[in-house]
This record gives structure tokens, C-alpha cells and sequence, in this order.
């Protein structure tokens, strides 16, 4: 006989198992492309620096959409996918404080 603590643990990595399956597909039917969380940060960071009427900031905007494959339209679309789709926004908000946390850790240590 294998005993109670046995069939708990096998119960327990069942239940383990199901959530991480679960997550897995939960993230990637929920997921924003890389591209487009780094799109974001550098076009919010050249706003921040230019304002948004400067003519150095629009350059610099069309540059970034062309650097990861964006045009205008294409951008929009997808900010107003991810705005509507609640799956969507926030893995999107938790993964532009990640990104942004880890651009003030590389100035800081910089320093």
C-alpha cells in the first residue's frame, strides 16, 4: 500500500499541473507582442522628451514604428485591440511596468 501521503501528492501535482496548463493557454490567447510593449515605451519616453507637437518628435515616432514594423494605422489598431480586450490590457499594463522598471534599473546603474 503507498499510503495517504502518496495520493495527495498526486492530487496536488494534478492540480499543479492543470493551472499551469491553464496559464500557459490563459497567456498566450491574452498575449501582446513583444514589438509592440517596446513600440509603446519609446514612443511614450519620446513624448515625454519632445512633447507631442515638436517636429523632432514626430520623426522620431516614425522612426520607432518603422524600427519594429509598425505603421500608424497598424499601431492604432492594435493600441485599440488591446484597449478594448480586458484579457489583453492588463498583461499589457504589467508588461510596460516591467519594461519601464527595467530602463530606470540600467540608468541607475549606470550611474
Amino acid at each position: 500500500m503507498l499510503g495517504k501521503n502518496w495520493s495527495r501528492n498526486i492530487i496536488t501535482g494534478a492540480i499543479c499541473a492543470s493551472v499551469f496548463v491553464l496559464a500557459a493557454c490563459g497567456s498566450k490567447s491574452a498575449g501582446v507582442p513583444e514589438s509592440f510593449i517596446n513600440a509603446y515605451v519609446e514612443l511614450r519616453c519620446k513624448t515625454a522628451q519632445y512633447g507631442e507637437t515638436h517636429a523632432e518628435a514626430r520623426v522620431a515616432r516614425i522612426e520607432i514604428l518603422k524600427k519594429y514594423g509598425y505603421t500608424r494605422e497598424s499601431f492604432n489598431e492594435m493600441a485599440e485591440t488591446i484597449r478594448f480586450d480586458y484579457k489583453r490590457w492588463k498583461p499589457f499594463q504589467d508588461a510596460i511596468v516591467v519594461k519601464l522598471d527595467s530602463l530606470v534599473l540600467k540608468k541607475n546603474e549606470s550611474k
